[in-house]
């Protein structure tokens, strides 16, 4: 699929992609991605691994691709907080909501200098100062 998708993207003359991956492929505070360990659940195993595959399909195609995923997961029953932080290291405890990572998807597909980089999306700390999109931190 993601190889239809770089080939799609190329023809329509579009260099840019900024996608939505997961949080099991970024790598927590040790350095390895939960994918990558014995207790990561082998029912979730795959589509995680399909993932990684389109991962690496999109850094070998060229293009100019960020991934953007929760840093943990997805928080349903929660209200939006308005802002988001950026990191590259996942913490699957963490929640955000649909909305504030919409924010982030949007906000890096229209203002990043972020390229070529598997971004996990956070709630932001109450009192962080913004920053913009662009570089890993708080908006």
């Amino acid at each position: 699929m993601a190889n239809g998708l770089v080939t799609g993207l190329r023809k329509a003359g579009v260099s840019r992609l900024v996608w939505v991956s997961i949080a099991s492929l970024l790598p927590d505070a040790s350095g390895v991605a939960p994918v990558d360990t014995n207790s990561f659940p082998a029912e979730y195993r795959p589509f995680s691994l399909a993932h990684r595959t389109a991962l690496e399909t999109f850094e070998a195609s060229g293009l100019r691709w960020t991934a953007v995923s929760p840093a943990g997961d997805f928080a349903p029953d929660r209200s939006p907080t308005g802002g988001y932080a950026l990191t590259e290291v996942g913490d699957l405890t963490t929640r955000i909501t649909h909305a504030d990572h919409a924010r982030a998807l949007v906000d890096l597909a229209e203002r990043s200098g972020v390229r070529g980089a598997h971004l996990g999306v956070v709630p932001r700390s109450p009192g962080a100062a913004g920053s913009v999109a662009g570089r890993v931190g708080h908006r």
